[in-house]
């Protein structure tokens, strides 16, 4: 004799293993094509160096960072960033982000030895984490467009073929030089894969807002949380890689916003036509849209504050860095006299169609003996 709950259990349960071997099955294919890639750009990223822990050019910044902040202050020594540093008076910073610093602090509190030799290691595991991502992604979109279709061999090669495509491209461009510049791009491409997925997942699995219960944070909220926090860490990274998961931060505010406008009963469909009458502003009945509301906009403005901050503390301006006190800059006539010609900026979208033909003139395209 058997209960109609243990009926429902057992007739369950061929499906969840069958659901589970084929999430094993895919994860194997994406990972084996992951760890292709992994390999293959430690291979380049080692390439013409001794070891992992070599003292590499312009290698040494977020250390010199991180030992400026224990000791309290933003300068650094000016040896360590040499003509990429910024002069300003009689002191020298540096413009990139202060995560990675923050994230040296633990090793710069034990030892000295380690300062400017651990860029590699630290793009390889950034690299890790966006592989990883990459994987998760494509996982996360095969469960949601095929749900529970069996997974064949020829979808399992070319799944991996895909990951593997995905973390040969820029990012194995960015293995070509361990340096302070492509350690920022690595983490900030990860950071931001990271956030963008964590948001996909929350904007695919939340609950409806009005039926959904009140009380801490779900577990779908949870991946708004992540998504947020990844996003203010790669916007202090490397700002011009941030701006990406802060821009799609931005559009679920203001779709969370219309949702704790619109009055309870009227379908999304129709906010726009209901937002035109006064009568249709504001509604106390959702409080589950508050909250995630609240945590998006309170984690964007926290991650830009802080970006803020430390442009303040460095050059003295909320935004942007002044060019002409850059050393490189100011021993060249030539970049003085483009900055004195472009208002003091070297970016503008009147430089694009230059910049555009520039890229693809057919002639600037040739073979080199390199790799990558």
């Amino acid at each position: 004799m058997s209960t109609p709950g243990a009926d429902v259990t057992e007739a369950a349960s061929p499906q969840a293993r069958e659901a589970e071997r084929i999430r094993r099955r895919f994860m194997t294919a994406a990972g084996a094509g992951a760890l292709a890639a992994l390999l293959l750009f430690a291979l380049v990223l080692q390439s013409g160096r001794d070891g992992w822990f070599d003292d590499d050019l312009f290698g040494g910044f977020y250390d010199a960072q991180g030992r400026a902040l224990l000791d309290g202050r933003m300068d650094v020594d000016p040896e360590v960033p040499g003509i990429e540093g910024f002069r300003i008076d009689g002191r020298t910073y540096i413009y990139q982000g202060i995560v990675p610093a923050l994230a040296r602090l633990p090793v710069l509190l034990v030892t000295d030895r380690l300062d400017g030799r651990t860029t590699g290691v630290s793009m390889l595991l950034g690299a890790a984490l966006a592989l990883t991502y990459v994987v998760a992604a494509a996982w996360v979109a095969r469960r949601t467009l095929r749900p529970g279709a069996p997974l064949g061999t020829g979808e399992a090669v070319v799944s991996g073929a895909a990951v593997f495509g995905a973390g040969t491209g820029s990012m194995l461009f960015l293995a070509g030089q361990v340096w302070v510049y492509h350690e920022a791009l690595v983490w900030g491409a990860a950071l931001a894969l990271g956030s963008l997925l964590h948001l996909v997942i929350w904007l695919r699995d939340r609950p409806a807002l009005d039926v959904a219960p009140r009380g801490r944070f779900a577990g779908t909220d949870r991946h708004l949380l992540i998504a947020v926090a990844m996003a203010g860490l790669a916007l202090n990274t490397r700002s011009s890689v941030g701006v990406g998961p802060m821009a799609a931060l931005a559009v679920v505010a203001v779709m969370l916003a219309i949702d704790v406008a619109r009055p309870s009963g009227i379908p999304a469909g129709r906010v726009i036509s209901t937002l035109r009458s006064a009568t249709a502003w504001w509604s106390v009945s959702r409080p589950r849209a508050w909250r995630p509301l609240a945590l998006v906009v309170a984690g964007a403005a926290v991650s830009v504050l802080v970006h803020v901050a430390v442009n303040v503390a460095r050059f003295g301006s909320l935004i942007g860095v002044p060019l002409e006190r850059q050393v490189l800059v100011d021993g060249d006539p030539r970049r003085l006299e483009a900055l004195a010609a472009n208002d003091g900026s070297l970016f503008g979208l009147h430089y694009a169609p230059s910049v555009l033909a520039q890229i693809l003139r057919p002639d600037a395209l040739g073979l080199r003996p390199h790799l990558p």
